[in-house]
């Protein structure tokens, strides 16, 4: 009766969330864009401060649309000038600018840029906009991306005009648009008080990506949605610490057993042998187009596909060899 009670729960739930994302609007095509990006850049890497100020800049979309944006560096990590030379940002629209055009509706979104400059900054960029792509194959609630490649011109140094990858990600306000709820901002919540079935994918996918830096109950990279009667759902953000990403700055927390973010460490609560091994045959169903996903980035360096679709396989051994359902259920946390 448990497994059956188990699925009565999440099939609304996953119908609920598939209907939901049906959506126009920027986020509704995964075609790459290429943007023109003006603005004093020797400024915008200076400012990491605790406040950081809003930084006036251009954006031009493929010579077309214009728009007259305010930049802020974001984030903690990856402010600081010691672990990254060029900042994530917060890129402020004007709304009356974004009026039919292919920014209509947004008005601050956030961006995860290039960290570094060298191709492995370009490469990390990739992948943890992969990571958010493939969690979008696993669980119908999570926050959409698109890819852009940039072109970052500072007028006072247009010798060191580059280009890179980044990606936007949808803002909170629209996530809980879209699914008719609302982000909470309540911690110590218990995670066995989520809802279960995308608590479990979640957790999985933290795994099957080699990420430990994530919390229920201190909101550390993960939001909660909570939606009319139903238990807030959990969707994960920030991937820069897992292992699929490898940023030369990640390391596992002191207090885990593990010595690399590329060793894998489960990090969910305990759930039935029903309820992991249901999650577990989703992954299975999935692991083609997670595969595939992988496939479809391009790489400047080949050997950055061929290690991340390795490090994806690697997962699925463990599922097949039995040892990931093994971890899902005596290496659980219990608190």
């Amino acid at each position: 009766m448990k497994k059956y009670a188990f699925l009565y729960v999440i099939l609304p739930l996953v119908s609920f969330g598939q209907s939901a994302v049906n959506q126009s609007g920027f986020f509704s095509s995964a075609d790459p864009l290429t943007l023109s990006i003006v603005a004093d850049l020797k400024s915008v890497v200076a400012d990491v401060g605790d406040y950081p100020d809003d930084h006036a800049a251009i954006l031009y979309l493929n010579s077309q649309d214009t728009f007259h944006i305010q930049i802020r560096p974001r984030g903690s990590f990856r402010r600081n000038a010691n672990h990254c030379s060029f900042p994530p940002l917060r890129v402020n629209f004007k709304k009356k600018e974004v009026k039919r055009t292919v920014f209509e509706g947004e008005d601050k979104l956030k961006l995860v840029t290039h960290c570094t400059s060298d191709s492995d900054g370009e490469a990390r960029v990739l992948k943890e906009y992969l990571a958010y792509h493939m969690y979008s194959l696993l669980s119908p609630v999570h926050f959409k991306t698109r890819l852009v490649y940039i072109h970052w011109i500072d007028p006072e140094n247009r010798s060191d005009t580059i280009t890179k990858p980044a990606f936007f990600i949808e803002s909170d306000e629209s996530l809980a648009k879209r699914y008719e709820g609302k982000i909470i901002e309540v911690q110590n919540i218990n995670p066995q008080f989520t809802e279960p079935y995308h608590m479990l994918i979640m957790a999985m996918f933290q795994y099957m990506i080699g990420n430990t830096d994530w919390s229920i109950k201190a909101l550390h990279n993960i939001k909660l949605l909570a939606t009319s009667g139903k238990p807030p759902i959990p969707i994960p953000h920030d991937f820069d610490f897992s292992g699929l990403v490898n940023a030369p700055y990640a390391i596992p927390a002191p207090h885990l057993p593990i010595n690399s973010v590329t060793e894998r460490y489960y990090n969910g609560h305990c759930k039935s042998p029903e309820e992991v091994d249901s999650v577990i045959r989703l992954f299975l169903q999935q692991r083609s187009a997670l595969i595939q996903s992988v496939k479809n980035i391009e790489f400047k360096n080949e050997s950055d596909g061929l290690q991340t679709q390795n490090y994806i396989d690697s997962f699925f051994e463990l599922v097949n060899k039995g040892e990931a359902r093994e971890a899902f259920l005596t290496k659980c946390r219990n608190d």
